[in-house]
């Protein structure tokens, strides 16, 4: 299950997508105490729910095998019978 999720979540990292906000909040603060003046603070972003994280990658994995069950492999086209041996007369 782990492999499948990995597979399907891989993608390029792009360093340009990133954004340090601690460190310019830091950077911020500095500033502020070295100019002298009152030092504020930022409103952090209310964190998300805690949720069940085996339960979602479940239902991830099978949203994915849905969408893959309409559409035929190669393995389901092949048929997988084997010849049947000559019985000597």
């Amino acid at each position: 299950m782990a492999k499948s999720l990995v597979q399907k979540l891989t993608a390029k990292f792009k360093l340009s997508e990133l954004h340090d906000s601690y460190r310019e909040n830091v950077e911020r603060l500095i500033e502020e105490k070295n100019k002298g003046e009152k030092i504020t603070t930022v409103k952090q972003p209310r964190k998300a729910p805690v949720i069940d994280l085996m339960e979602a990658l479940k239902k991830s994995l099978q949203s994915t095998k849905a969408s893959h069950a309409a559409e035929p492999s190669e393995s389901r086209r092949v048929s997988k019978k084997r010849p049947r041996k000559r019985q000597a007369a």
